[in-house]
C-alpha cells in the first residue's frame, strides 16, 4: 500500500494560490505526487526517530486502495505550483517537531495534573511523578502505543 505524503508548507502555499483566485471555484489536487509506501514510512520513521518499529499486518479496510497519491498537473499549470519539501526532508521536520514536542509534554502533564485537569484517556496510561524519588517531576508512560497518533495523509 503506498500513500502521497505531503509537508504542510506546500499545502499552505498551494492555499495561498488558491486564495488568490479570482476567475471562480476550481477543484485542484495539492499533494507531493510522488507515493511512498508505508512500509517505506514506517523503515524510514524508525531510522530517523532511533526506535526499532514493531509492527503488525492487519487485514486491509474495505475499499481501502493500493496507491493514492495526487494528480498535481492542473495546479502546476494553473498557479505554476509544485511541491518543494522532499519526502524524506518532510520526515526530517516531522522528527525535529516530535522532538521538540516530546520535550515539552511531561511539563504539559504535570500542569495539567496539578489542576486535576488530565483527560480521563490520558490518566489511564501515565503514572504520576512518585513524590520524593528522583523522576525530576516526569510523568512515566505505561502503554506507550496508547499515546502515539497516527499519522495523517494531507490532501
Amino acid at each position: 500500500m503506498a500513500r502521497d505524503f505531503t509537508h504542510v508548507s506546500d499545502i499552505v502555499r498551494g492555499s495561498a494560490a488558491a486564495a488568490r483566485e479570482r476567475t471562480g471555484f476550481r477543484i485542484v489536487n495539492l499533494g507531493n505526487a510522488a507515493p511512498v509506501s508505508v512500509l517505506e514510512l514506517i523503515g524510514k520513521l524508525g531510522a530517523a526517530t532511533h526506535i526499532t518499529p514493531r509492527g503488525r499486518f492487519v487485514a486491509r479496510p474495505p475499499g481501502a486502495m493500493d496507491l493514492t497519491y495526487a494528480d498535481i498537473e492542473y495546479a502546476g499549470t494553473r498557479w505554476s505550483w509544485r511541491p518543494c519539501v522532499a519526502f524524506d526532508d518532510g520526515l526530517a521536520d516531522f522528527v525535529r517537531w516530535l522532538e521538540r514536542e516530546r520535550r515539552t509534554v511531561s511539563d504539559r502533564l504535570r500542569r495539567l495534573g496539578a489542576r486535576n485537569r488530565l483527560p480521563a484517556r490520558i490518566r489511564g496510561v501515565i503514572t504520576p511523578p512518585a513524590a520524593g524519588r528522583r523522576s525530576g517531576g516526569r510523568f512515566s508512560v505505561r502503554r506507550c502505543e496508547s499515546l502515539l497518533f497516527p499519522i495523517w495523509l494531507t490532501l
